[in-house]
């Protein structure tokens, strides 16, 4: 603070003490005080509007600051979203292409699945149906032994029944 405040008239504030009954030591005292106080911790007008300019100038270099600081955190905001968006889009393309490459190697698995057991069905039947006509086979074999069999039988008892009957 400035020390240019108005001359106080100490010479009035002593003879005001006087006039109610100070003593002059104590009246001389308490003017200096007066003085002292009024000089050096008071402010004067002029520092008063000293300090109104100061806080002015730092008001408007706040606001400044404020609506920079504003602004920046608007682009920041603004490039994140964008970044964001980007690195969604990315993500989203890259899961399709993944799933697009799982859906298409399930399908040549599963292609090759159904080969592999059409395949092995072909297989089987060829080696069913060769035990089939194996089975027939075997089967005719031992009915015409049979049928031999007894046709011989039977003429084997034809021809004994016929000596038997020529005796």
């Amino acid at each position: 603070m400035s020390n240019k405040v108005a001359p106080m008239d100490t010479l009035q504030i002593y003879q005001r003490l006087k006039k109610a009954k100070a003593s002059e030591p104590l009246a001389k005292e308490m003017a200096e005080i007066f003085r002292e106080t009024v000089e050096e911790k008071l402010a004067t007008r002029n520092d008063i509007q000293t300090i109104q300019k100061a806080l002015k100038e730092t008001e408007v270099c706040l606001q400044k600051d404020i609506r920079e600081t504003e602004n920046r955190l608007q682009t920041d905001l603004k490039e994140t979203e964008v970044r964001l968006q980007k690195d969604l889009k990315e993500t989203e393309n890259r899961l399709q292409k993944d799933l697009k490459e799982t859906e298409n190697r399930l399908q040549k698995d599963l292609k090759e699945t159904e080969s592999r057991l059409q395949n092995e069905l072909e297989k089987m039947k060829i080696e069913l149906k060769a035990k089939i006509e194996t089975d027939i086979a075997k089967s005719k074999s031992e009915t015409i032994k049979w049928i031999i069999g007894w046709v011989t039988g039977l003429l084997v008892a034809q021809t004994g029944f016929l000596f038997g009957f020529l005796k």
